[in-house]
């Protein structure tokens, strides 16, 4: 067997046992959360319209739940979802400039920091430049991104809904949807993406 071979097959048995690891503490810090407001394992089953069987193989850390499931478990939780994707022993990260990923094009800067110190899931904090009259051109995407305009003005348009969003206001965007983002003047945008 090669080296590259074994190595593989141990990183692939040390990321399994990593995933196994997680869906047990999140089942845990459901369970927790969910008794601190003296609900039942069938009461919260029922608000998050799931079977009873499906929330107890997540409490047990059997299954992990699909992001949107995490996300109404949450909201029904009066929990922010970051408190079910944090790992307890890394709580606290910091990217260097050097670490961001930068994307420029003539109009546009982008400038990306990978946040899975944190996160263990595919998080991304991003800076994003626009000059005066830029676009990004149609996409859809597996997850969501959510951003506050610090300067400027940007408009998005999906599902036939058009908004524009000014400075010290903030968007969130399902971008499982095809949308068009459009800056008709410099801006300037920071935020999170999350991909599935």
């Amino acid at each position: 067997m090669s080296s590259m071979l074994l190595y593989a097959m141990i990183r692939k048995k040390s990321a399994i046992r990593f995933l196994c690891m997680l869906g047990k503490r999140l089942g845990e810090k459901i369970r927790e959360d969910r008794k601190a407001l003296g609900w039942t394992l069938r009461e919260l089953a029922a608000k998050v319209n799931i079977s009873l069987a499906t929330l107890q193989r997540i409490e047990t850390g059997a299954v992990s739940p699909a992001v949107d499931l995490l996300t109404r478990i949450a909201f029904k939780l009066q929990q922010p979802i970051v408190s079910y994707l944090a790992d307890k022993k890394s709580t606290f990260s910091l990217i260097r400039g050097k670490d961001f990923k930068v994307i420029k094009d003539r109009n546009k800067t982008l400038r990306v920091a990978p946040a899975r110190e944190i996160f263990p899931v595919n998080v991304k904090l991003f800076h994003f430049e626009a000059n005066r009259g830029a676009m990004v051109d149609p996409q859809t995407r597996k997850g969501y991104e959510g951003g506050l305009v610090l300067k400027g003005k940007m408009r998005i348009k999906q599902g036939g809904e058009y908004l524009e969003i000014s400075p010290g206001e903030a968007y969130l965007l399902d971008t499982h949807y095809s949308y068009i983002e459009e800056f008709p003047e410099e801006t300037e945008v920071v935020g999170l993406i999350l991909r599935m």
